[in-house]
């Protein structure tokens, strides 16, 4: 932790709070966001924190991924997101709510963003419970399908990782490279 004179610097603080957020721990986030704030009260991160945690409590569960993604934004598209999420929020149903968060959110071709980001990092598991994730919105992602499968094949569990791709098969039935990965799979299974 970067303390120096006993004091704990905001970059640290941060990271907690993004770390507890991300792990569903929102009550340490909170408390990381909230100390924060007594600090520097123009903090994006730890304001824009507070507010989709909030969002989330209120039934807006896209927030999570909304925040997830405004992390790696530049500071230009996260007062943006910060804005635009602010001015549709109020006044707005639930269903009007949840509708504006989806379309802020990475579509079909980058929608594996965060899970290949924490692959990138060595974080399997993290990569695999984001793709969970992402597969109990939208099931029929073959890019996360396959993703999840390549997943499961460093695991080394290969009965999971076939039926991963087996899925994408089943949603693109023509596509042969699907089909080549399936057949590869079985083989490294039976070796």
């Amino acid at each position: 932790m970067g303390v120096e004179n006993g004091v704990v610097d905001i970059d640290t603080l941060i990271g907690e709070g993004i770390e507890n957020f991300i792990n569903g721990r929102f009550d340490a986030a909170k408390s990381y966001f909230t100390v924060i704030l007594t600090k520097d009260v123009n903090n994006k991160m730890a304001k824009f924190g507070m507010i989709c945690m909030d969002a989330v409590e209120d039934g807006f569960y896209y927030a999570e991924d909304l925040f997830k993604l405004f992390i790696f934004e530049t500071d230009e598209k996260q007062d943006l997101i910060m804005e635009s999420f602010l001015e549709y929020n109020s006044g707005n149903s639930k269903s009007e709510m949840a509708e504006y968060m989806v379309a802020l959110m990475p579509q079909e071709e980058d929608d594996n963003f965060f899970a290949n980001a924490y692959l990138d990092a060595g974080e399997v598991s993290l990569a695999k419970a984001e793709l969970e994730i992402a597969l109990n919105y939208n099931p029929n992602s073959v890019n996360n399908q396959l993703l999840l499968g390549r997943i499961y094949e460093k695991l080394g569990d290969f009965d999971k990782a076939i039926d991963r791709v087996a899925k994408a098969a089943a949603i693109k039935p023509f596509d042969k490279k699907i089909y080549s990965k399936l057949i590869n799979l079985v083989i490294k299974k039976d070796e």
